[in-house]
């Protein structure tokens, strides 16, 4: 183990889940689930990042550019109880993530 490392190099991973209908999708009961999946690897550097990913950061997600520099006072969520917070701007068309400013200051537990 390299103790002067800050980061994990080379990290890859993958996702699944799987869920019911959902009420919003109006499937009336018919049989079925859904299953989502995903891939990825770690990005070394924010410029490794897709440039349209890098814009929509910039302009539209500022908070998730640099990570927290704490742990956080905040309660935990998923992705569908955020969901379930913004389910008004879905069915208004918004984009997802819904934008998110950078702060000022960051409520931390401790250091």
């Amino acid at each position: 183990m390299d103790e002067k490392l800050t980061s994990a190099p080379g990290t890859h991973f993958t996702w699944t889940r799987t869920s019911q209908w959902l009420p919003w999708m109006a499937m009336d009961g018919r049989d079925g689930r859904i299953i989502f999946t995903a891939a990825g690897s770690k990005a070394t550097s924010f410029e490794a990042l897709p440039q349209w990913l890098q814009n929509d950061i910039t302009t539209r997600l500022p908070l998730y550019r640099h990570p927290p520099t704490c742990y956080l006072n905040e309660t935990s969520g998923t992705s569908w109880t955020y969901f379930g917070e913004h389910f008004d701007a879905y069915q208004a068309g918004a984009q997802f993530p819904v934008p998110a400013p950078a702060r000022a200051h960051e409520p931390c537990l401790f250091p």
